[in-house]
């Protein structure tokens, strides 16, 4: 089923491209390629994170910039996650972690309507989401 959605905004767009926000920080241990992710000050399980939702990586390897996104494998711990592809950064790498993102592959349409200044959205899924 296809749906469509209008946003006065790209920035609103962009959100709901992206999904809900379910949780934000820096790495404390650097990603060697082992698909660990680190954060003391985090509190994963608490904040509800689940397989499959989306982790954004932005930091530093090196001295290059470098930034990932990979679905959460697993959640070994209240201060650890797992995720689905290798990636290596420095420690301090920020990430945010989002659930109920729309997969490029459902999205049909983007466009701006002038007259009414909405951006519109044309997706297929289920009408509820």
């Amino acid at each position: 089923m296809y749906t469509v959605k209008k946003f006065s905004s790209p920035l609103g767009l962009t959100q709901f491209l992206r999904g809900t926000l379910i949780a934000e920080g820096t790495t404390t241990g650097a990603f060697a390629g082992d698909k660990i992710l680190d954060d003391s000050a985090a509190t994963f399980s608490t904040d509800g994170v689940a397989a499959d939702d989306v982790v954004y990586i932005s930091g530093e390897d090196g001295g290059s910039a470098v930034s990932h996104e990979s679905p959460v494998a697993s959640i070994p711990g209240e201060t650890q996650l797992t995720v689905d592809d290798n990636f290596t950064a420095d420690s301090g790498a920020a990430y945010r972690i989002y659930r109920g993102k729309i997969a490029s592959t459902d999205i049909i349409n983007i466009s701006f309507e002038s007259n009414s200044a909405n951006w519109v959205l044309i997706y297929e899924a289920d009408p509820s989401f």
